[in-house]
């Protein structure tokens, strides 16, 4: 047996917003609030993702053969070692992780800053 709904004030409950289908580019997302527009891709960031796909398979590289040297290593530790930014190792760790290449250990470091981080080692794949 289905029971209404009732708001705080014992009224019945409005219906969720409908979700409209909104294709952008390649994709299509599902979006809740219909009402809100679309956020715009400026065309500079769309320059810069096209930009790094062809050097992500070099950073990815780099980064997986410098955690199998040091033996592990933070996310900090790697971008300094490699004298990479960390917005460059970031999308290398977590493409590497996808692959089944790297895990998080439990291990942690302290990075520049002094806080705590995540120590990464390579998989036996």
């Amino acid at each position: 047996m289905d029971a209404m709904q009732l708001d705080l004030f014992g009224n019945p409950a409005p219906p969720p917003p409908p979700t409209v289908r909104v294709h952008q580019k390649e994709k299509v997302f599902e979006r809740k609030y219909p009402e809100r527009k679309p956020r715009k891709v400026k065309a500079t960031s769309l320059a810069a993702r096209d930009s790094m796909r062809e050097r992500q398979p070099i950073n990815n590289d780099r980064v997986l053969a410098y955690i199998k040297g040091q033996g592990g290593a933070t996310r900090d530790a790697i971008s300094e070692g490699l004298d990479m930014k960390i917005q460059s190792v970031c999308p290398a760790v977590v493409e590497l992780m996808k692959r089944g290449l790297i895990e998080e250990t439990k291990d942690r470091r302290l990075t520049r800053s002094g806080r705590n981080a995540y120590v990464l080692r390579a998989t036996e794949k």
